[in-house]
């Protein structure tokens, strides 16, 4: 690992966990299932969000009521949806250290082929270890309660490379799940 993969994962955790601490004690008796980090297909700076049940039955609901739809249904259709989840961005002053990385770095028309590559696998490459530093630690649980988390780093619009991280970070049944349920 480069220095500029190191420094970024240096940013990256304490902004994960700092959200993660905001989340659990705004929200003490949900339980979460699902945290990604996003970004596009330009690698920038990641968004990131949470689900929990108790959020998605309640989301489930009103969108179903507003489309005469059915809230079962609504459920599946949102369970993964980094996008429509009430907690987007939330915890967003902890990622400005980590925009600053981002904001010094070169942006994809400023590299070569090549060496734009090299600084989207050292952005993915961050972002992941992070995750997996933060689950190694227990952040996210351990045991039965890690179970229950769906943790991913995905590029929307979905380039197909979202499953690869999934399986990184998840268990196969989880990430069988998740595609299930729209993932990928």
């Amino acid at each position: 690992m480069n220095s500029a993969q190191a420094a970024l994962e240096n940013l990256l955790i304490p902004a994960i966990r700092s959200t993660l601490d905001l989340v659990k004690s705004t929200y003490p008796k949900h339980h979460f299932y699902y945290f990604a980090l996003t970004t596009t297909g330009e690698i920038l700076t990641p968004g990131h969000s949470f689900w929990s049940t108790e959020l998605l039955e309640k989301a489930a609901i009103e969108a179903a009521e507003k489309q005469g739809s059915d809230p079962a249904e609504m459920c599946n259709l949102l369970r993964f949806s980094y996008a429509d989840s009430p907690l987007f961005y939330i915890g967003e002053p902890f990622f400005g250290p980590v925009n600053e990385w981002f904001l010094h770095r070169p942006g994809i028309d400023e590299l070569c082929e090549k060496a734009w590559e090299e600084e989207a696998d050292l952005r993915l490459g961050a972002m992941i270890n992070s995750l997996q530093k933060l689950i190694d630690a227990g952040d996210f649980g351990t045991g039965k309660m890690r179970e229950l988390w769906f943790l991913n780093v995905e590029i929307n619009p979905p380039d197909g490379s979202n499953y690869d991280r999934a399986l990184q970070l998840n268990s196969p049944s989880k990430v069988e799940e998740w595609l299930q349920l729209g993932g990928e």
